[in-house]
């Protein structure tokens, strides 16, 4: 958990990672730690400058082409340093709708978010953040996500952990390289 919550508290510096997540990062898979049932932190490296990354990363509308789950998301918000988004997901013919804010800080190359609560939400929190670093020719991303809501459903919980990661992280990274 000290990962995830220095990961909170703004841009930090890359962590250490292992020979065998390095070895997996290298051939183009996607590492995962789970820091408890509600909690990861994961990582990717992507042939795109950070600048590049950052945007697909922002990009919150084409996540909906990316996440099975996902149908819809919509912003409420774009400023330069803030996005509001409305995420809809679906899942077995049930639904939910919440709002996140997204506060940016684009020289250090990080975005991290909260649940929106002047808003009315199908969760009861959702935290996370993006870092993304420079990596030789191209870049290494951290993503922390906790997602410790409560009374939410276990099928909205297990959806936006870890359920669409996988679909999150490589739509982001191929909205990077291209």
């Amino acid at each position: 958990m000290l990962l995830l919550s220095l990961a909170f508290a703004g841009p930090v510096e890359l962590p250490e990672l292992t020979e065998a997540e390095v070895k997996t990062l290298e051939a183009r898979g996607i590492v995962v730690r789970d820091e408890s049932s509600t909690a990861i932190v994961a990582f990717i490296d992507v042939a795109a400058p950070p600048e590049d990354v950052l945007a697909a990363v922002l990009d919150l509308p084409a996540r909906a082409g990316d996440v099975d789950s996902l149908d819809q998301v919509t912003l409420y918000v774009e400023e330069p340093e803030k996005i509001g988004a409305k995420y809809e997901v679906s899942m077995l013919g049930l639904g939910a709708e919440f709002h996140v804010l997204y506060s940016i800080d684009r020289s250090q190359h990080y975005a991290e978010y909260t649940l929106d609560v002047a808003y009315e939400n199908d969760i009861g929190a959702s935290d996370g953040a993006y870092q993304v670093y420079a990596n030789g020719t191209g870049s290494r991303m951290m993503y922390t996500a906790d997602v410790s809501a409560g009374s939410t459903p276990t099928w909205i919980k297990k959806a936006l952990i870890t359920g669409s990661l996988g679909e999150q992280l490589e739509g982001m990274r191929g909205r990077a390289e291209d």
